[in-house]
């Protein structure tokens, strides 16, 4: 998918709608994360324990609410799309950051197949589109129901996948063929992405 379509592709799915739209985006990929957010004014939670030491909050993942009006949108979403840095979340209109960010805190450790616990980086679009379809319809359920629609880039680049709740476990390619189905949030046209 070429930058052009895939910037109306997102408008379609994100930016259009009844919804809230977050990322969850990588601090490990982003060098800087924390002080980027916070020059943008956006709204924002660490998804680690609060009051990490500087160094660990630098490589922590971070919740981020994307309202239209931010100038961070287009940067997020870049960062989301082209350096696999994140994923981006569609929820109902109204929805609470600080109640998103416990029902993700609690996905952040899951049993693994020997029975002890793993760190799940579920925010890595490779990690996410590998465990995701694999877990229990009952789980998956459980880890989509509050989240509503989760985007992460594809395998190739320009490629662009949405797990839904009520969806295939192995999520749906979005492309210019999907540009009539429902989307999830409030009107705004981003910048090119490209």
């Amino acid at each position: 998918m070429n930058a052009g379509v895939l910037e109306d592709v997102l408008h379609e799915r994100l930016f259009t709608g009844a919804g809230d739209v977050y990322a969850v985006l990588d601090g490990r990929k982003i060098p800087g994360l924390p002080e980027r957010l916070r020059a943008t004014g956006a709204e924002f939670w660490c998804l680690l324990a609060e009051g990490l030491d500087p160094v660990l909050a630098e490589c922590a993942p971070y919740l981020v609410r994307l309202h239209c009006e931010a100038s961070a949108v287009a940067a997020a979403l870049r960062a989301v799309w082209e350096r696999g840095s994140g994923i981006v979340l569609c929820t109902r209109a109204g929805s609470d950051g600080r109640a998103l960010r416990g029902h993700l805190r609690a996905w952040l450790r899951i049993p693994g197949a020997d029975g002890r616990t793993q760190f799940f980086r579920f925010y890595d679009p490779r990690v996410l589109r590998a465990i995701l379809p694999g877990l229990s319809a009952e789980r998956r359920a459980e880890f989509l129901t509050p989240l509503g629609c989760v985007y992460v880039s594809g395998p190739t680049p320009g490629s662009l996948i949405e797990f839904c709740r009520d969806a295939s476990a192995d999520g749906r390619a979005l492309g210019a063929a999907d540009e009539s189905e429902v989307s999830c949030s409030a009107g705004l046209r981003l910048a090119k992405l490209a």
